[in-house]
């Protein structure tokens, strides 16, 4: 099993101090599950030349192309060259504060995929435990509710809690914009973690 961590790294909300990072999940030959995973993951894609569809401005000009130009695009994507490739498994979104290490992002990706390789052997990625979502709502509304009442308030009039709030957007920002750059393979760490490119 490995996992990849290669969507960029975003706010899911931005603008509210915390990062949230993508990974995605593969298994390996000999792992358990290989099987249902190479039966249900190993699909057909079309390669996709550098210069990409030539025809792209077009596709994008409108909100909602016009058919004939979806067609045009469909057409040329089925006419590509295609290669067989593994899709992840499942691709798990962590979110962390600003301060986070990138040794810590390792740690927590290492877990989540033994956990997430556990519960694909039994078909419950959701993760459903006793009845509920282990995954579940964080209370956004409410956290959204309180990011908009600081952009409001005049700067002189920020409790001593709301300028933190503030300043751990901006240090959520550069931290997002550092780890852009990141190299997750080489990365310096204590343990040996199952990260690839």
């Amino acid at each position: 099993m490995y996992f990849k961590i290669n969507r960029p790294i975003t706010d899911k909300f931005p603008n509210m101090g915390m990062i949230n990072i993508f990974g995605d999940f593969f298994l390996e030959e000999g792992d358990e599950g290989f099987e249902k995973y190479k039966s249900e993951h190993y699909i057909n894609i079309p390669i996709l030349p550098d210069c990409g569809y030539p025809r792209q401005a077009e596709l994008q000009s409108q909100y909602e192309p016009p058919i004939e130009e979806v067609l045009l695009y469909e057409q040329w994507l089925s006419e590509l060259p295609k290669e067989y490739k593994y899709n992840s498994f499942c691709t798990h979104a962590i979110q962390f504060e600003p301060d986070v290490t990138e040794e810590e992002i390792l740690w927590c990706f290492e877990w989540a995929l033994a956990l997430t390789h556990q519960n694909y052997l039994i078909d419950d990625l959701c993760c459903v435990n006793t009845g509920k979502l282990v995954n579940q709502n964080i209370g956004y509304s409410a956290h959204k509710a309180w990011h908009e009442l600081i952009k409001q308030t005049p700067e002189n009039d920020l409790s001593e809690e709301m300028l933190l709030a503030k300043q751990k957007i901006i240090d959520a920002n550069i931290k997002i914009e550092n780890l852009k750059e990141v190299d997750f393979t080489t990365v310096e760490t204590i343990a040996v973690y199952n990260v690839r490119n």
